[in-house]
């Protein structure tokens, strides 16, 4: 139900914007995902032919990293940036399980396979030791057709697979990212099984029971979606970012609190569903996709964005890179063909 309301949401935003043009019809972009390499000067993503990519920033270069008919999703770097952590899965209905995969040998493990459960959105600890994630606990008959999974929890895991700990137990709609705050407390947006309630932003530790950080309780959601989605934390702890649609509904803005209780909105207008903002290492400056362009279901299509903390922005990459990785259009009308996967 909540799928169809934000669908009918984007729709009316999308006449407002005009029709999608033929060029964009067939793209799907439901697989894009980004994170950030602790230094800053490399993207992993996954694309949406369903296969991973590194994205050289400063030199507008994409080194493919997997190439498989599996399709993967949510890669996150390491605290080292040695390794990426990703979910991946046979296909759209069948369940995801978690990955591990070296940069320098391009090898890869599996950290979970219940079958019987779907996990997404892994990340690793500050420390490493460990990796936090979504799971979802149900497969159920989905109201458009088909299947859909849900009653969804924050959990961790070791990386080599043992050690599963469930640090929610709340049966959640959705959950959009799961970031941590420290090795011990993890911030995640998430949307709760009653339609009324829109996605909010939770903190939890293996200590304390689920809090809500955002927005205060009593405070009237009334047509938002997501009052707070797709959370990130700046690398000193101080800063967090966030995706929100409180201002113009189904229009998502990225938004900042510097933690004394007051959000700015950085993007606005200039993107209509904008996503998975994340932090340079210097805390002043964020990458994000931004869905400016829509296929001809109204979904978006996503470019690479780089916004400043004071609102400035700049493209570093067209939606061309995720569409077609191997191959891609720059922002210069330029072609960049993908370096290929080491041996």
């Amino acid at each position: 139900m909540k799928r169809c309301i934000f669908l009918i949401g984007l729709m009316s935003f999308v006449l407002l914007l005009g029709c999608p043009s033929s060029q964009n019809a067939d793209v799907e972009h439901d697989n894009v995902c980004i994170d950030l390499s602790p230094d800053g000067n490399l993207l992993v993503f996954s694309a949406a032919d369903g296969d991973l990519y590194l994205f050289d920033i400063a030199n507008s270069v994409a080194t493919r990293l997997t190439e498989t008919k599996r399709i993967e999703s949510y890669p996150s770097f390491s605290p080292d940036g040695r390794q990426v952590v990703f979910a991946a899965t046979e296909n759209s209905t069948a369940p995801s399980h978690l990955y591990v995969l070296r940069l320098d040998d391009h090898s890869n493990r599996q950290v979970t396979a219940d079958d019987e459960r779907s996990d997404v959105l892994p990340r690793f600890t500050p420390d490493g030791k460990r990796i936090v994630f979504a799971r979802a606990y149900r497969n159920r008959p989905y109201s458009l057709g088909g299947w859909t999974w849900d009653m969804w929890d924050v959990c961790s895991i070791n990386p080599d697979g043992t050690g599963v700990t469930r640090l929610t137990e709340e049966g959640y709609y959705q959950i959009y990212r799961v970031v941590p705050r420290t090795n011990e407390e993890f911030v995640y947006a998430a949307d709760p099984m009653e339609l009324e309630i829109p996605a909010a932003l939770y903190t939890v530790s293996a200590d304390n029971e689920p809090a809500q950080l955002m927005p205060d309780p009593g405070i009237s959601n009334a047509n938002v979606n997501a009052w707070a989605s797709d959370p990130m934390i700046s690398p000193d702890g101080k800063t967090l970012v966030y995706c929100s649609d409180r201002s113009i509904p189904f229009l998502y803005d990225v938004c900042v609190e510097t933690g004394e209780g007051e959000s700015t909105g950085l993007v606005g207008t200039k993107s209509g569903y904008n996503r998975y903002p994340d932090f340079f290492p210097d805390g002043q400056r964020l990458v994000f996709l931004a869905g400016n362009k829509f296929n001809s279901g109204n979904r978006p299509i996503y470019s690479l964005w780089e916004v400043s903390l004071s609102g400035e922005t700049k493209e570093l990459a067209t939606s061309d890179l995720f569409t077609n990785p191997t191959n891609w259009l720059t922002p210069k009308g330029s072609r960049q063909s993908a370096a290929p996967k080491p041996e």
